[in-house]
């Protein structure tokens, strides 16, 4: 994908991702607001997944497969640096280092929840494209780890 095509849809995603968070802290409290993007972002994944499925060809759904198309998606249309660093057919693992939106909720003074909304969004996918991948997050920058995992498995 064009450079500036990538970094457009990188900058939309964070701002609305911040904006809403932002505009339904100050409307109804920050635990409503984060109730409230974590199931907006559940529905996004649903309308992304056949999406995504289209776009990157996904016809075999396996957790390989599935992950290629996580990560293609998190490099290619959301700017994040991300790695498959485990893949099998029973379990892969995708790793976000460094994760660009929790540096900028921090630097914006957001509380750094975005990962509710991530989490919410990625797990709608993978279910959307198959059903018996069940996904969990892994180690989490929100507990000081250094990077965020996305773990796809059986």
């Amino acid at each position: 994908m064009e450079e500036k095509l990538k970094d457009f849809c990188s900058k939309m995603y964070l701002g609305l991702s911040m904006n809403a968070l932002n505009v339904l802290r100050e409307d109804m409290g920050l635990a409503r607001a984060i109730q409230t993007c974590a199931k907006i972002w559940k529905n996004f994944g649903v309308y992304l997944a056949p999406i995504l499925e289209e776009k990157y060809g996904l016809t075999e759904k396996t957790i390989p497969k599935v992950a290629e198309t996580i990560n293609s998606f998190l490099r290619d249309y959301l700017g994040f640096e991300s790695t498959i660093s485990e893949s099998s057919d029973d379990k892969a693992m995708i790793v976000i280092k460094p994760c660009y939106q929790w540096i900028k909720f921090k630097e914006a003074r957001l509380p750094p929840l975005c990962y509710q909304m991530c989490y919410a969004m990625f797990e709608s996918i993978i279910t959307q494209l198959n059903q018996d991948i069940k996904f969990q997050p892994g180690a989490q920058l929100r507990q000081g780890a250094d990077r965020c995992e996305l773990i796809l498995q059986k």
